[in-house]
């Protein structure tokens, strides 16, 4: 079992960040798509397998913030 553990929430709150800019609708269904994976983990830490899946994920989370506030949106 993996150590590290995932804290949803900050995720959750970066999603909440994410949402207060005009995104454009792929930017918008990826974040809809991270939100609804998080699910997911409500009551359990991810596996290995979801672990991948997550961070492919908050990857795209991290660019399309650093997208808006490089921007000054």
């Amino acid at each position: 079992m993996d150590s590290e553990y995932i804290n949803i929430y900050h995720i959750k709150s970066l999603i909440n960040t994410l949402k207060t800019y005009p995104l454009d609708e792929k930017q918008y269904k990826e974040t809809e798509d991270l939100e609804v994976y998080l699910l997911n983990f409500a009551t359990r830490q991810p596996k290995k397998e979801e672990r991948i899946i997550l961070s492919n994920h908050i990857t795209r989370l991290i660019k399309n913030l650093s997208y808006y506030e490089n921007k000054g949106a």
